[in-house]
């Protein structure tokens, strides 16, 4: 007993034999079909036999040309259903030189489906012959013989029902009138003078089926086993199928659509790693199938050069990025008593070794208070031994004149002291006589080294500081040694006076390549006295591309991330310090920066004037970082 089903594939084969020659005024397609349903035992997945069902549809087409030799661009065999008064195709199969499975003809495209087939080309005696036997069509007629065999279930088609079969011909070349352009043999060229002719044939389905293939050829009407890699998705474990067993090209060896987390590493997917296995013990595969330093996991990875780990990525809580916070790493850490921090511990460059700032130099108005009034006592009593009678004691009654002369030495210092010297010198001239009058003169040189009180600029009291990041208004950037870094930012406050802004930029990311896993770069900002007004616009500037935007520039070393690249895709941290704001003072910072090179445009330094790609907005024209308001 034969049990009907309808198959899922089609296989066509065209016979070719001449006709009498009779020429026609213009091209015409006539022809004749039947279909015949075919049983036939197939080898299933486990081993045995799965009993197969398809519908063979045979027939001949008839091609005239009347005035020109075209070439056949393609062949399409279509079954149709009869349903609700209407005929409706639900099987199709396409043919061309290429074997493609859509062909585009002057109806629009057909593409071979849902159900699959097979072709081939016979002539009268049934052998097979290739498509290039068929493309040339001669002046006259040409008859081409059909096979198509439709495998698997078509549920529209029933036992004793009628359906049609239409065949379209599509020709390049052909003289006639309404002629189209399209790509009638598939190609990749633009054909012209393109027509595409139809035929249909009524036929009734078979009410039983046989084992007994019709027509000249026998066709195998067995499915291929489903398998993946088959280039069909027909298995319940199949996500997809490309045909093929390659990794990395969207569908899986397995038939599984790639994805992040599957276990392999595509590259060409924008992947670095996929799942812990395999990724370098001091990295971690994040969810995105990027490498990422593994510090921050709690644990104290003393082979990946971590000195500690605190379960975290929050800066100066004494564990930074894995490595103990220490004056010269690049972060300002004010709750630990920096100042500043330019990432080393030379003094003389802004920011001491121990990350304090420079003492401002003071100014010194010296107050000069001479001491300078010497007190001279004269001994002057001096004896006289008179030649006359008697003796005489005479009285001595000395002149004093002592007029100081001062000349001051003025010298500042931070504390300078004057210690005032008066030395008299007191020369007396004796005359006796009974009467005698001692006449004394003294002379007086005072010498002084006045006292000198300098009073300094006043020393700026402990600074506040303000914190703002990591920010990534730059994008996923990576930056290369030699890169030209720059960073910049602008204030408000809301009071005026003279205040003191010493800050930084700081770049902590992962590396790409090189000996590190990760790395800092800092860009210092310096530190600059600036004229606050209460209420005015951002100072310096608030013009992105200003040159006054931009308080510091540098030059990636060698040495970063070990000769490796520096992700910067977290962003950077702006860290500032405020000295001489009053109580009460508010200041209110935006920050950016900038590495033109990572952005595909000219290397410069955005701090110099005399490089005319500053003056590009593409070059140094960054955005501002979030407002980050005074607490």
């Amino acid at each position: 007993m034969h049990r009907r089903t309808v198959s899922s594939m089609i296989a066509v084969v065209l016979g070719v034999f001449g006709l009498s020659g009779v020429a026609y005024p213009c091209a015409s397609l006539r022809g004749s079909a039947r279909i015949d349903t075919v049983v036939t035992p197939c080898p299933d997945e486990n081993g045995g036999n799965l009993e197969t069902t398809a519908h063979v549809v045979t027939g001949t087409i008839v091609i005239a040309n009347g005035r020109s030799t075209p070439t056949l661009g393609s062949l399409v065999v279509e079954l149709q259903a009869f349903e609700n008064r209407h005929f409706t195709p639900v099987a199709r199969t396409v043919l061309n030189a290429f074997g493609d499975s859509t062909v585009h003809t002057c109806l629009g495209p057909f593409s071979a489906g849902p159900y699959l087939g097979t072709f081939a080309l016979v002539d009268v005696n049934g052998d097979p012959i290739s498509f290039s036997s068929v493309e040339s069509l001669p002046l006259g007629t040409v008859a081409i013989r059909f096979v198509a065999t439709f495998k698997g279930e078509i549920p529209e088609i029933s036992p004793g029902e009628r359906a049609r079969v239409r065949v379209y011909t599509t020709a390049i070349g052909a003289d006639v009138p309404h002629a189209c352009v399209t790509d009638a043999n598939g190609d990749g060229n633009t054909d012209f003078k393109v027509k595409t002719l139809t035929f249909q044939k009524l036929v009734r389905v078979p009410i039983s089926s046989t084992d007994v293939f019709p027509g000249p050829l026998s066709i195998s009407i067995c499915p291929e086993i489903a398998r993946c890699g088959d280039g069909i998705v027909n298995r319940s474990d199949e996500e997809c199928d490309d045909g093929n067993n390659e990794q990395c090209d969207g569908c899986s060896p397995n038939c599984k659509i790639e994805r992040c987390g599957d276990g392999i590493v595509c590259p060409n997917q924008g992947e670095e790693c996929d799942t812990q296995a395999g990724t370098p013990a001091c990295q971690l595969c994040n969810d995105s199938c990027k490498l990422e330093p593994k510090c921050g996991d709690g644990i104290v990875d003393a082979d990946c050069g971590e000195e500690c780990d605190d379960g975290n990525d929050t800066p100066c809580d004494g564990c930074s990025t894995c490595k103990i916070d220490r004056c010269g790493d690049g972060m300002l850490c004010v709750n630990e008593g920096e100042e500043c921090d330019d990432g080393n511990t030379t003094d003389g460059d802004g920011c001491s070794s121990e990350c304090k700032l420079p003492t401002p130099t003071p100014t010194a108005t010296p107050s000069v208070t001479p001491s300078a009034t010497p007190t001279v006592t004269p001994s002057a009593t001096p004896t006289v031994t008179a030649s006359a009678t008697p003796t005489a004691t005479p009285t001595v009654t000395p002149t004093e004149t002592a007029t100081p002369t001062v000349t001051p030495t003025v010298t500042a210092t931070a504390t300078p002291t004057a210690t005032p010297t008066a030395t008299a010198t007191v020369t007396q001239t004796v005359t006796p006589t009974e009467t005698s009058t001692a006449t004394v003169t003294p002379t007086v040189t005072a010498t002084a080294t006045p006292t000198v009180t300098a009073t300094p600029d006043p020393t700026p009291t402990d600074g506040k500081s303000i914190t703002i990041g990591p920010s990534s208004m730059e994008g996923s950037i990576k930056i290369q040694a030699g890169d030209w870094v720059n960073g910049g930012y602008s204030f408000e406050t809301n009071f005026t006076g003279n205040i003191t802004i010493a800050a930084q930029v700081s770049i902590t990311g992962r590396c790409i390549g090189g000996s590190l896993s990760q790395d800092t770069l800092v860009v210092p900002l310096g530190s600059i006295n600036y004229d606050a007004i209460a209420g005015s616009d951002w100072k310096p500037t608030g013009d992105a591309n200003s040159i006054l935007s931009w308080q510091g520039a540098v030059m990636a070393p060698a040495s970063l991330c070990g000769g490796g690249e520096l992700d910067a895709s977290k962003g950077a941290v702006f860290s500032a310090t405020i000295f001489g704001a009053p109580p009460g003072g508010l200041v209110t910072f935006r920050f950016k920066f900038r590495d033109p090179a990572a952005k595909g445009t000219p290397n410069t330094n955005c701090t110099d004037a005399s490089d005319p790609n500053r003056n590009r907005a593409d070059v140094c024209g960054a955005s501002w970082s979030a407002t980050k308001h005074d607490p």
